[in-house]
Protein backbone atom coordinates (compact mmCIF):
# COMPACT_ATOMS: atom_id res chain seq x y z
CA UNK A 1 0.00 0.00 0.00
CA UNK A 2 3.02 2.30 -0.08
CA UNK A 3 2.09 3.21 -3.64
CA UNK A 4 -1.09 5.08 -2.56
CA UNK A 5 -0.47 8.79 -2.89
CA UNK A 6 -4.03 10.21 -2.68
CA UNK A 7 -7.24 9.04 -1.00
CA UNK A 8 -10.44 10.47 -2.51
CA UNK A 9 -13.03 8.57 -0.49
CA UNK A 10 -13.00 6.29 2.56
CA UNK A 11 -16.09 4.96 4.27
CA UNK A 12 -16.25 2.36 7.04
CA UNK A 13 -19.52 1.24 8.56
CA UNK A 14 -20.83 -1.66 10.56
CA UNK A 15 -24.17 -2.71 11.94
CA UNK A 16 -25.24 -4.47 15.14
CA UNK A 17 -24.95 -7.90 13.49
CA UNK A 18 -21.15 -7.63 12.99
CA UNK A 19 -21.51 -6.85 9.28
CA UNK A 20 -18.64 -4.60 8.30
CA UNK A 21 -18.33 -2.71 5.00
CA UNK A 22 -15.46 -0.62 3.66
CA UNK A 23 -15.41 1.54 0.53
CA UNK A 24 -12.36 3.45 -0.64
CA UNK A 25 -11.31 5.33 -3.76
CA UNK A 26 -7.68 6.30 -4.19
CA UNK A 27 -4.86 7.03 -6.62
CA UNK A 28 -1.69 5.00 -6.59
CA UNK A 29 1.59 4.97 -8.43
CA UNK A 30 2.29 1.64 -10.12
CA UNK A 31 5.53 1.51 -12.06
CA UNK A 32 5.57 5.28 -12.54
CA UNK A 33 2.00 5.40 -13.84
CA UNK A 34 -0.94 6.87 -11.90
CA UNK A 35 -3.78 4.37 -11.47
CA UNK A 36 -7.18 5.15 -9.96
CA UNK A 37 -8.62 2.39 -7.79
CA UNK A 38 -11.91 1.69 -6.06
CA UNK A 39 -12.09 -1.10 -3.48
CA UNK A 40 -15.30 -2.31 -1.88
CA UNK A 41 -15.15 -5.02 0.79
CA UNK A 42 -17.54 -6.52 3.29
CA UNK A 43 -17.30 -9.23 5.86
CA UNK A 44 -19.49 -10.64 8.57
CA UNK A 45 -19.48 -13.17 11.36
CA UNK A 46 -21.33 -16.43 10.68
CA UNK A 47 -23.06 -18.75 13.17
CA UNK A 48 -19.76 -20.51 14.01
CA UNK A 49 -18.06 -17.28 15.11
CA UNK A 50 -16.00 -17.29 11.92
CA UNK A 51 -15.59 -14.28 9.68
CA UNK A 52 -16.22 -14.49 5.96
CA UNK A 53 -16.12 -11.75 3.37
CA UNK A 54 -15.83 -10.68 -0.21
CA UNK A 55 -15.09 -7.64 -2.25
CA UNK A 56 -14.26 -6.10 -5.59
CA UNK A 57 -11.44 -3.94 -6.93
CA UNK A 58 -11.80 -1.67 -9.97
CA UNK A 59 -8.74 -0.03 -11.52
CA UNK A 60 -8.28 2.39 -14.40
CA UNK A 61 -5.69 4.89 -15.54
CA UNK A 62 -8.42 7.31 -16.69
CA UNK A 63 -9.78 9.78 -14.09
CA UNK A 64 -13.04 10.27 -16.08
CA UNK A 65 -13.84 6.56 -15.92
CA UNK A 66 -12.84 6.47 -12.26
CA UNK A 67 -15.20 9.29 -11.32
CA UNK A 68 -18.13 8.52 -13.59
CA UNK A 69 -18.23 4.76 -12.92
CA UNK A 70 -17.32 4.58 -9.26
CA UNK A 71 -20.21 3.22 -7.23
CA UNK A 72 -18.66 4.60 -4.03
CA UNK A 73 -18.43 8.12 -5.45
CA UNK A 74 -22.09 8.60 -6.36
CA UNK A 75 -22.99 10.44 -3.16
CA UNK A 76 -19.77 12.50 -3.20
CA UNK A 77 -19.30 12.98 -6.93
CA UNK A 78 -18.82 16.76 -6.92
CA UNK A 79 -16.37 16.58 -4.01
CA UNK A 80 -14.36 13.95 -5.86
CA UNK A 81 -14.49 15.96 -9.10
CA UNK A 82 -13.14 18.95 -7.17
CA UNK A 83 -10.37 16.84 -5.58
CA UNK A 84 -9.36 15.45 -8.98
CA UNK A 85 -9.33 18.99 -10.38
CA UNK A 86 -7.10 20.16 -7.51
CA UNK A 87 -4.74 17.32 -8.47
CA UNK A 88 -4.54 18.71 -12.01
CA UNK A 89 -7.01 16.40 -13.78
CA UNK A 90 -9.68 17.80 -16.05
CA UNK A 91 -12.64 15.51 -15.49
CA UNK A 92 -15.40 16.00 -18.01
CA UNK A 93 -19.05 15.62 -17.13
CA UNK A 94 -20.43 12.13 -17.46
CA UNK A 95 -20.90 11.16 -21.11
CA UNK A 96 -24.51 10.05 -20.78
CA UNK A 97 -25.39 13.24 -18.95
CA UNK A 98 -23.81 15.69 -21.37
CA UNK A 99 -23.79 14.02 -24.77
CA UNK A 100 -27.02 12.10 -24.66
CA UNK A 101 -29.24 14.70 -23.07
CA UNK A 102 -28.45 17.22 -25.80
CA UNK A 103 -26.64 19.75 -23.63
CA UNK A 104 -25.28 22.22 -26.17
CA UNK A 105 -23.06 24.10 -23.73
CA UNK A 106 -20.58 21.23 -23.85
CA UNK A 107 -20.57 21.04 -27.66
CA UNK A 108 -17.96 23.69 -28.40
CA UNK A 109 -15.19 22.57 -26.08
CA UNK A 110 -11.85 20.97 -26.82
CA UNK A 111 -12.86 17.88 -24.82
CA UNK A 112 -16.02 17.37 -26.88
CA UNK A 113 -14.19 17.83 -30.17
CA UNK A 114 -11.50 15.40 -28.99
CA UNK A 115 -14.20 12.89 -28.04
CA UNK A 116 -15.85 13.24 -31.47
CA UNK A 117 -12.51 12.75 -33.28
CA UNK A 118 -11.61 9.71 -31.17
CA UNK A 119 -15.10 8.27 -31.62
CA UNK A 120 -14.94 8.76 -35.41
CA UNK A 121 -11.63 6.89 -35.58
CA UNK A 122 -13.05 4.15 -33.34
CA UNK A 123 -16.19 3.77 -35.50
CA UNK A 124 -14.05 3.54 -38.66
CA UNK A 125 -11.00 1.80 -37.18
CA UNK A 126 -10.94 -0.91 -39.84
CA UNK A 127 -10.64 1.67 -42.62
CA UNK A 128 -8.41 3.98 -40.56
CA UNK A 129 -6.05 1.38 -39.13
CA UNK A 130 -3.09 3.43 -40.36
CA UNK A 131 -3.84 6.21 -37.84
CA UNK A 132 -0.88 5.13 -35.64
CA UNK A 133 1.56 6.00 -38.41
CA UNK A 134 -0.08 9.28 -39.39
CA UNK A 135 -0.83 10.90 -36.02
CA UNK A 136 1.67 12.36 -33.55
CA UNK A 137 2.69 9.77 -30.92
CA UNK A 138 0.77 11.39 -28.05
CA UNK A 139 -2.45 11.61 -30.07
CA UNK A 140 -1.98 8.05 -31.35
CA UNK A 141 -1.58 6.78 -27.78
CA UNK A 142 -4.68 8.70 -26.74
CA UNK A 143 -6.73 7.10 -29.55
CA UNK A 144 -5.32 3.68 -28.62
CA UNK A 145 -6.43 4.20 -25.02
CA UNK A 146 -9.88 5.33 -26.18
CA UNK A 147 -10.24 2.18 -28.30
CA UNK A 148 -9.19 0.00 -25.36
CA UNK A 149 -11.77 1.66 -23.13
CA UNK A 150 -14.51 1.27 -25.75
CA UNK A 151 -13.59 -2.39 -26.14
CA UNK A 152 -13.73 -2.82 -22.35
CA UNK A 153 -10.07 -3.76 -21.94
CA UNK A 154 -9.33 -1.10 -19.31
Amino acid sequence: MNSIDRVYHLKYYEDNNYNINVETCFRQDIGGQKVFTEMIASYNENDNDEFQGDGVVYMTKYPNIFLNNSSSAKERKEEMRSALASDGYRVSPEETHEYMEGNTSYGNTVQHLQFLAHDAIYNNRNELNYFKKMLPRQLSESVDGFIQVKNGRI
